[in-house]
């Protein structure tokens, strides 16, 4: 609720010629004396095939565009282009490269667990490692772990020093959730790379990255440059 607090400052302040577009799973939510579009997320079949596109958060974001394309009365099939051309966001589940069977993603820019979450989802059981640790800032990550444990019960969790890394193999340890403590990112690569099976390999640190990095996009690169040196 904090987040949202904070975000509502983006729109507190509209007039009644105003327009707010939000995820339709968050109505409650919301309200502004303007226009309030409750916008669902887009079918996957709009979105390029076998592409991390089609995981919910993404549709839901595409959902919120195609809600403001209707509303300036642009056409839904320059949408629908734009969705095939489209490349994607760096460090936003963004494909590294494949090394024997194992496909590398970064989404450095996860900065708390419920971006992970989504992230997560998308991998599920195809999910066979997830690095994850930053700069702690006092939240709870049992939760994280226990959605794992659930939805992505193969993966092994290659937990970061520093920061969060403690609360991380804390709460692995009371769930019985497979857990690696690795020095830094390149560490936790090379451990993927000898040791874990086929399937995906993420970068999500549900944290903040200024405990070693100067920012996400500094963490996101040394991940990929982990990978590249393989």
């Amino acid at each position: 609720m904090a987040y949202h607090s904070a975000k509502e400052n983006l729109w507190k302040y509209q007039s009644q010629n105003g327009f707010l577009a939000i995820p339709a799973h968050q109505s409650e939510l919301f309200s502004t004396p303007g226009q309030l579009v409750f916008a669902p997320s887009i079918s996957a079949d709009l979105c390029p095939p076998q592409s991390v596109f089609q995981a919910l958060h993404w549709r839901q974001n595409f959902g919120l565009i195609l809600a403001l394309f209707d509303y300036l009365k642009l056409p839904q099939s320059a949408l629908e282009k734009a969705l095939l051309e489209f490349k994607g966001v760096e460090h936003r589940m963004q494909k590294v490269g494949m090394v024997h069977e194992k496909t590398y993603y970064n989404d450095s820019i996860s900065t708390n667990p419920h971006s992970a979450m989504a992230a997560i989802s998308y991998f599920s059981e195809q999910l066979s490692g997830i690095l994850l640790g930053g700069a702690d800032r006092g939240v709870d990550y049992f939760g994280l772990i226990q959605f794992i444990k659930k939805t992505a019960p193969k993966a092994v969790i290659l937990s970061i020093s520093g920061g969060i890394s403690e609360a991380i193999e804390e709460s692995c340890k009371q769930q019985k959730v497979a857990c690696v403590p690795c020095e830094n990112i390149q560490k936790a690569v090379a451990y993927a790379h000898e040791n874990l099976p086929a399937g995906a390999i993420l970068l999500s640190p549900a944290a903040p990255s200024f405990d070693h990095f100067i920012n996400y996009a500094a963490r996101g690169d040394a991940f990929m440059a982990a990978v590249h040196s393989l």
